[in-house]
């Protein structure tokens, strides 16, 4: 039939040039990656699938041991690749469209394949203009009159959307005497409003499909809502009254407080948490970073429904606001409820006073604690260590991932060569104020000096003779993959965009990365290393069994 035959034609076109402005989603392209792998692995099964392997590999690639380089590189695919990839090479001047058709049957021209291949390639490219629908769309920013940033990101290859109200907060701004208000606060968003019951929140976001929770951390605090884009009011009717209308009912206080003690308590089985928090408090003389994000069990105690409501009147100030929504909607619509929503948020001339940074350590500080029926020693070994607005954080990301992971130098000569580990790693987080960096090892009690010993030959031989081009070209493969993996959710897109935005870094950091993390050098790795670690005057925290 021929009408059939040109609409099969023109709907194979407007895949094609889906293709060129959406990509494929997450799930397609790790399939993708599992399927090419499989396949691979497959034909080393036999010895005549090894043999055929290694000559295609020299022969096309000039090197028979290519495949471990052509694997790793098809795990780094994002789907920004396949776009680039397809807008290159799937153009209308370099198709060919073939036909196998019964003879003296059906015919078709050369200029209506032309017309069909024009016509639907500028329909589905207009399509895809006019309503912005790539997953890569800009962000837009708009500014409220009350002061609220409000971002929005596109993305519509999925029907779902994410958005989060973020505010400067968190234990960054607390004290002794109020340490974990801020993660108290972040439970009491879905416990009441004036017009909600904690049920009524709960049932009206099930009904919808939705999912919704505070939270709070070391530099924020916020709300976060996830939803079927088809209820996106809906599910903003509730964001808004949760963030603008708190209730702090007597009884949800008091269930709240019972959970955070009991989470706090269920820290002390866990001797690495314990571990982490005596490094913090340890490093941190003086900066709120020494502070545990849940609170002290005294402080969780003593905060009341008067302490709630004015932190909460102090903090979520719209000059002090983020909100960033991220996925499947229209920019004038949300802008249009956003206004509509929070309006009414009015700003109280708050100024948020930043914490002096903590001051670098002069001389070596010990931390040393035991615990009851534990059968190894935690040991964490670290510095203060850039800020997210030093350039030199993505130094110490590239530091951090050579030391790290299974293929780190740590577990190589450590655990694998030395066999003085249980477990290893480097880990390295930076604050809106010096953030911190460090190994933890955890080993048996009787080579507790020999693992102390092997993290500072280690980190000598770093700052001696830095790190290998090969080190350097895998860490930012690694660190470049991760994040592209990572950006896929639009939950986390919300959150980037937000963070950023509210930290002062920009929205459009996301952006930047890949290429700050590309343009770091050895000399750079070097250089930071030296700048904060030093063998006189680092921070140790040691847990050991009792007995």
């Amino acid at each position: 039939n021929p009408d059939n035959m040109q609409k099969t034609l023109a709907e194979i076109i407007a895949e094609i040039n889906k293709i060129k402005y959406l990509g494929v989603n997450s799930d397609e392209l790790n399939k993708a990656k599992v399927n090419i792998e499989s396949e691979t692995i497959y034909t080393k099964e036999t010895m005549q699938g090894q043999a055929q392997k290694l000559g295609y590999f020299e022969v096309e690639a000039g090197d028979y041991k290519f495949e471990n380089d052509y694997l790793n590189k098809v795990s780094q695919v994002t789907n920004e690749d396949i776009k680039r990839v397809a807008n290159k090479y799937l153009t209308n001047d370099n198709l060919t469209v073939g036909f196998l058709l019964p003879k003296n049957k059906i015919t078709i021209t050369n200029k209506q394949i032309e017309k069909i291949v024009e016509n639907t390639s500028k329909k589905v490219s207009e399509n895809f203009k006019q309503m912005n629908k790539q997953i890569g769309s800009e962000v837009v920013r708009r500014k409220l009159d009350n002061g609220i940033i409000l971002l929005i990101k596109e993305n519509h290859s999925n029907p779902v959307f994410a958005a989060r109200a973020v505010v400067l907060g968190g234990v960054r701004v607390e004290n002794e005497t109020n340490n974990g208000i801020s993660n108290f606060l972040s439970n009491m968003f879905t416990r009441g409003t004036g017009s909600r019951s904690a049920e009524d929140i709960a049932v009206e976001i099930e009904s919808i499909a939705a999912e919704i929770e505070g939270f709070s951390g070391r530099n924020s605090m916020g709300v976060a809502v996830e939803a079927l884009s088809r209820n996106f009011e809906e599910a903003m009717d509730i964001f808004s009254d949760v963030i603008l209308n708190p209730s702090f009912p007597e009884e949800e206080i008091e269930r709240a407080r019972r959970e955070i003690l009991a989470n706090i308590n269920r820290q002390k089985d866990n001797p690495v948490s314990t571990a982490v928090k005596n490094f913090l408090a340890t490093l941190y003389i003086t900066h709120p970073y020494r502070f545990d994000t849940l609170g002290k069990p005294g402080t969780v105690k003593n905060i009341g429904r008067d302490d709630l409501v004015i932190f909460y009147n102090r903090y979520f100030n719209p000059e002090n606001m983020v909100i960033a929504v991220s996925g499947d909607v229209e920019a004038s619509q949300v802008e249009s409820i956003i206004k509509d929503k929070f309006s009414n948020l009015k700003d109280t001339d708050f100024k948020l006073k930043s914490p002096e940074p903590e001051k670098k350590a002069q001389n070596i500080r010990e931390s040393v604690i035991t615990q009851k029926d534990k059968a190894q020693t935690h040991i964490l070994l670290g510095y203060l260590a850039p800020s997210l607005k030093d350039n030199e954080q993505y130094s110490f990301e590239i530091l951090n991932t050579v030391l790290s992971g299974q293929g780190g130098r740590l577990f190589t000569e450590l655990r694998d060569r030395m066999s003085l580990a249980y477990s290893i790693t480097s880990f390295y987080t930076p604050g809106l104020e010096p953030g911190y960096f460090g190994v933890y090892i955890g080993t048996a009690p009787q080579k507790e000096k020999e693992a102390i010993d092997g993290i500072k030959e280690q980190l000598k031989l770093l700052l001696d003779k830095g790190i290998t081009d090969d080190e350097l070209e895998r860490a930012k493969n690694y660190l470049i993959g991760n994040f592209e993996i990572g950006l896929q959710e639009n939950n986390s897109q919300a959150a980037k965009i937000a963070f950023d935005a509210i930290y002062g870094l920009g929205w459009d950091e996301y952006e930047k990365y890949p290429g700050q993390i590309m343009a770091v050098t050895k000399d750079d790795v070097i250089r930071a290393a030296r700048k904060y670690i030093d063998l006189d005057t680092y921070t140790i925290t040691i847990l050991r069994p009792e007995s």
